[in-house]
Formats: structure tokens, sequence, C-alpha cells
């Protein structure tokens, strides 16, 4: 679903209607012409010197064409040297644009109105739910424009999977503490954390009630679930290739068995989560997989 836009209307404005025409005529007043109406730059000035080059070129070929027309070899000789002639001539005009007015590349992406705009996306998500959440809304938090947004962020869907995708990173990045043990720890206790000091504990019931309903927030909301799940599964080749865990190990198996607990109670029951919850899922994650006895 995109976001929805707001239709812009121009207005012109006339200060009074045009006199009458009279007897005597005088010679009308010279108004300076606004900025947009003054001389092109030079890009512009030289791709219209190479259009009516092109013009005047082609109006001279036309002339010196013989009424029969060129035999096949000639009209084939002719387009070459035709061609030849508009290379020449382009690059001539190329040449004659100031350097100053060369086009230069766009600004970098401010990393600060990334993060704040990402902030204040999940943060009014959490607030006030998918349909709640507007550009008006969150360039006012963020303190940015709404074009800033709608350049990065065209579709709503994504703009709060990317807000997710923040708050997770920072909350719980992608371990590789060497052993399986540790990793799968890792990946639990860092859920926890998302889920238990940030508003992502009271968004994530809303998040996945609106993915039901929205067909957008539901694709992007499986590409961000499947990216997390890579980091236990990458977890788990680890500790098959250092020997800690059974070859058949099925790491897509492993990812539910560390996260289902938490989301379970999170979702159902409404118990406690914490870290015994995590250790125990491991242990038994171990004791399924592992090869120690």
């Amino acid at each position: 679903m995109s976001w929805p836009r707001t239709r812009r209307t121009r207005t012109v404005r006339r200060s009074s209607p045009l006199p009458a025409p009279t007897g005597t005529e005088t010679e009308p007043e010279m108004v300076a012409a606004p900025a947009r109406f003054r001389a092109a730059p030079a890009p512009a000035r030289a791709a219209r010197e190479r259009a009516s080059a092109r013009a005047v070129l082609g109006a001279r070929h036309a002339s010196e064409r013989p009424r029969g027309g060129y035999p096949a070899e000639q009209r084939a000789s002719h387009r070459v040297g035709r061609r030849r002639e508009r290379e020449s001539m382009n690059r001539a005009t190329a040449d004659t644009i100031p350097e100053e007015d060369a086009r230069r590349p766009g600004r970098p992406r401010s990393t600060t109105a990334d993060s704040a705009i990402l902030d204040a996306a999940f943060s009014l998500f959490a607030e006030q739910g998918f349909d709640g959440l507007t550009v008006d809304g969150v360039a006012a938090r963020a303190g940015v424009g709404k074009a800033t947004i709608y350049r990065r962020y065209p579709c709503k869907a994504d703009l709060v999977i990317a807000s997710l995708a923040q708050l997770v990173e920072q909350k719980a990045p992608h371990p590789d503490t060497g052993t399986v043990r540790g990793d799968l720890e890792a990946i639990g206790y860092g859920l926890l954390r998302v889920l238990n000091d940030t508003e992502a504990g009271r968004a994530t019931p809303m998040l996945i009630a609106d993915a039901a309903r929205n067909a957008d927030l539901e694709r992007a909301r499986r590409e961000f679930v499947a990216a997390r799940r890579r980091s236990c599964k990458a977890a788990v080749r680890r500790g098959i290739a250092r020997g800690e865990l059974r070859d058949d190990t099925d790491a897509d198996l492993v990812a539910d068995l560390v996260s289902a607990p938490i989301f379970y109670r999170l979702l159902v029951s409404g118990d406690r989560i914490d870290k015994s919850l995590v250790d125990a899922a491991v242990d038994v994650i171990l004791r399924a997989f592992g090869t120690s006895s």
C-alpha cells in the first residue's frame, strides 16, 4: 500500500485584467522576468544548440539530395558521414559547458535524518498502529520534510519494517561467540532485549494483526523474519562445522525452537519471558542435536 499523496495545485494570480485597447498604442513597460524564466543553464542551452545544428544539417543534406535519390552505396556512405558530423558537433557543444555548470552528484543521505525518521515511525506505529501512521506525523516528529520520507520509503509498509529492523539491529546484533551454545543464547537474549526493553513488545501484536490485513506489510514482515532467521541458521552451520552439532541438524527447526517459546508467552499465555526461558530452550536444542553425550 502506497502512502496517500496530497495533490498540489498551482494558482495563477493576476493583479488586474488587461486594459482595453485604446487609439494610442504605447511601448509596454519592460518587467524583469522571474528567475525560473531567465536564461537556461548551460546544459539546456547546449542541448538546444545541438538540436538547432542537427536541423540545419538535415536541411542542407535535403537540398543537396538529387531528385531520384542516391544509389544504395552512396546512401550508406552519407549515413556514416552524417553520424560522424553529429558526433563531432555533440563533442564541440559539450566542450562549451562551463565546468561550474556541470552536473554535480547529489548530497549523501543524512544518517541523522534516516535514524530520526525510523525512530519516529516506530514510535508512532506502536502508539497508533499501521492505519494511524501518516507521513505528516512522521515528518513532524522526526523534524524532516515529507519529501525526505517519500524519497526513502515510497511504501508505508517498508518504512514500518525498516524502523523495526533498525531497532533489532541496535538491541540484537548478529552474534558469533565461538560456540553454538553462546550463539543461540545471544540470539535469544537479544530477542528478550527487543521485546522487554523497547516499544516492540507492545507493537508486535499490532504488527502481526495489521500484517494479516495488509499484503504489503505481510510481505515486508516475512522478509524481515527471514533475514533474522538466517543469523540463527548460520550459527547452526558453524556449530556443525565445529563438530558441536550433528550433521543432520535441521537449522530451520533450531531457529524455531529458539524463538517460538518467547513468542508463545508474549502472544498467547502472557507468562514472563526472561533468560531462564532462553537457557531452557537452548538446553533442549543441544540435547536433541548436540554431539556430546
